[in-house]
């Protein structure tokens, strides 16, 4: 079986994996994520080094690939970081500044279009899709015909839309209603004393929202409600818009399960007066998807089919 490498750049973290083309992953690698341009490409060039290692003395075909996946706003068909605040980048060459770094040829893309990559090739949803990854944030993936929509690297950013603050009225963004920290966040901030008294922010998540709902918390409820709501109504409106495409909820929300996936198809449901309902499902390559779709872009399989 023949390897590429394949490495997820995080925010705070790297992943990286030998990756088949038909997604097997074979060894992995990680390593905190650096600051900084030249830091990264220090690290990138340590990363290829010791896959290149491990598999010369355990035999392994490796090809000689590699790609790179970033977050934040990319435009692969440029080769361009345009924007990371939290990494400190804006309107790197960085695919150029990798291959003259490393002095190979290296893909290059975007972490989410990559794992929406990975979903729609080796997740069963089809070559169609519309990939939303619900984490720190929220962002979205329109693929067709099984190519990621890039248009600069601005496509999919429905996590900035505005929309009303059930609050205090106020125009925000909506992965402030709907990501995985806020819904965290929102509960924390509304549940009594003497039900957050103890927590540990670090260790309380979405995850433990939901097990408190589950159990009877009315304010965590509440919470997952108001997020569900919103959610259904871009969800809604981007089935009007493109037809029913089938919706794959990836990040870290997407471990609610049932809890999460069946309460928002009965709100999406409830507010298509014709438009077909789509197919809702949870990812399906769980936290390998991003690295799985580098490596895919690596084996040259992310130019559609």
């Amino acid at each position: 079986m023949s390897y590429a490498i394949g490495i997820d750049v995080g925010g705070t973290s790297i992943k990286s994996a030998l990756i088949a083309p038909d997604g097997t992953v074979g060894l992995t690698h990680g390593a905190p994520t650096p600051r900084g341009v030249d830091a990264l490409m220090t690290e990138l060039a340590t990363q290829i080094a010791w896959f290149e290692a491990r598999a010369a003395e355990q035999d392994l075909d490796l090809n000689g690939r590699v790609a790179f996946v970033v977050p934040g706003i990319v435009d692969e068909t440029k080769g361009v970081g345009v924007l990371s605040a939290n990494l400190g980048w804006r309107d790197v060459p960085m695919q150029a500044k990798a291959v003259e770094y490393l002095g190979r040829p290296l893909a290059f893309g975007h972490d989410v279009r990559a794992g929406a990559l990975a979903e729609s090739r080796l997740g069963g949803h089809g070559d169609s899709l519309i990939y939303v990854a619900i984490g720190t944030g929220v962002a979205s993936v329109l693929v067709l015909d099984g190519t990621p929509l890039v248009s600069g690297g601005w496509a999919g950013e429905i996590g900035q839309t505005l929309v009303t603050c059930p609050d205090t009225g106020d125009q925000i963004a909506l992965e402030q209603i709907t990501s995985a920290a806020a819904i965290t966040r929102r509960y924390l901030a509304t549940a009594p004393s003497d039900a957050v008294t103890g927590i540990d922010p670090a260790t309380f998540g979405s995850r433990e929202v939901f097990e408190r709902a589950a159990q009877g918390d009315q304010v965590a409820a509440d919470v997952i409600d108001t997020a569900l709501d919103y959610l259904a109504q871009c969800f809604a409106q981007l089935v009007c818009v493109l037809g029913p495409l089938p919706i794959v909820i990836g990040g870290g929300l997407s471990g609610a399960g049932e809890a999460l996936l069946v309460p928002l198809w009965e709100k999406i449901a409830a507010l298509l007066a014709l438009s077909p309902m789509p197919v809702i499902s949870a990812a399906r390559l769980g936290s390998n998807a991003q690295v799985i779709g580098a490596g895919l872009l690596a084996h040259g399989l992310g130019d559609g089919k």
